[in-house]
Order: C-alpha cells, then structure tokens, then sequence
C-alpha cells in the first residue's frame, strides 16, 4: 500500500512539473499588439463575410493608406507580414489583392 501511495504522488508531482512547463511554453506563444492583429487580418481577408471580431484588426490593415497605391500595397504587406506563420504556402499579396476586386 504505501508503494501505491508513494506512486500516486511521484505521478502527481510529475504531472503538476509537467503542466507548470506547458503553460510558461504557451504563455510565451500569446500574440499581442500588431502581432496579433496582422495574423487576425490574415484571417479575416481570408473569409467571404468576415465576423464582427475582426473589426479591429480589419480596422488597423485599411488604416495603412499612402498617396501612393505602391507603398500602401508594400506597407499594408509588411503589416501582414508581422504575423508568424509556420506555413508559407499562404500568399498574403493574394490575400490584398482579393480586396481590391
């Protein structure tokens, strides 16, 4: 019995270590700030009918707007670019371009 019990903390121990480590990992992972909006606008772009939560991020991509067409098209890129995707088969000029139509 008190090898059970002693397993039973040991495997309790282990699997609170193991949470705590998990959650410092993801914790690192939260997008804030322009970050976090350019991966949004990355979404919404993405969609027919985006949904209301994505007024903000939409909101910050259409306020990046130059005299010339060129650098709104190359700032609002930089802008999207700000969000790091792990697949880059995702081509963001594609995504603005959509817009344009």
């Amino acid at each position: 019995m008190k090898n059970f019990i002693f397993g039973v903390k040991k495997l309790f121990l282990i699997s609170v270590a193991t949470s705590l480590i998990a959650n410092s990992v993801f914790a690192n992972d939260i997008l804030t700030g322009d970050t976090k909006l350019a991966c949004e606008a990355i979404l919404c772009l993405s969609s027919a009918t985006p949904p209301n939560e994505c007024m903000p991020s939409l909101e910050r991509y259409f306020s990046i707007d130059f005299d010339d067409p060129i650098e709104t098209m190359k700032a609002r890129m930089a802008f999207l670019n700000l969000c790091p995707i792990q697949n880059n088969n995702i081509n963001i000029e594609d995504l603005i371009n959509k817009q344009r139509q």
